[in-house]
């Protein structure tokens, strides 16, 4: 959409499922390696529908049956630690970039993104976590 223009077209995986906009995508979708910093996600031909706006969207309003194929790239640098014993919080974070390529089709029509080279990182972070009963203090830590 242009800025200043009217939304047309707003694909998502709607609220059939009692979830907000949420789909679960196969498990091998995902390639993760947290010790070089990087992760990709690779969806291809996932089902949505095309509610036109975001008002019709989140009104579960009429729809088209579209599909979906996109995949992002995560890639960081140094890390980041943070533990918080207090709030029960430990993460390990990598900053860096990431690209995105995307396309979708509806009864005949279909959009596809510039390329993922042409992709322009406002923020991107990598990084595992744990918190609430998944947390465990870090043996020798004296600040968790």
């Amino acid at each position: 959409m242009r800025p200043g223009g009217a939304q047309t077209h707003d694909f998502n995986p709607g609220l059939d499922n009692g979830l907000f906009w949420t789909k679960r995508i196969p498990n091998d979708s995902t390639d993760v390696d947290l010790e070089h910093h990087t992760a990709t996600l690779r969806v291809s031909d996932i089902d949505l529908e095309d509610y036109h706006n975001g008002v019709n969207s989140l009104q579960d309003g009429p729809s088209k049956p579209a599909i979906a194929s996109y995949t992002v790239r995560w890639s960081g640098g140094k890390e980041t630690h943070v533990h918080d014993t207090k709030q029960q919080f430990r993460g390990t974070y990598s900053l860096g970039k990431a690209t995105v390529e995307w396309s979708a089709e509806e009864a005949g029509l279909s959009y596809k993104s510039d390329p993922a080279s042409t992709s322009e990182t406002e923020f991107a972070l990598l990084g595992r976590e744990r918190n609430g009963v998944f947390f465990t203090p870090t043996k020798g830590c004296k600040d968790c």
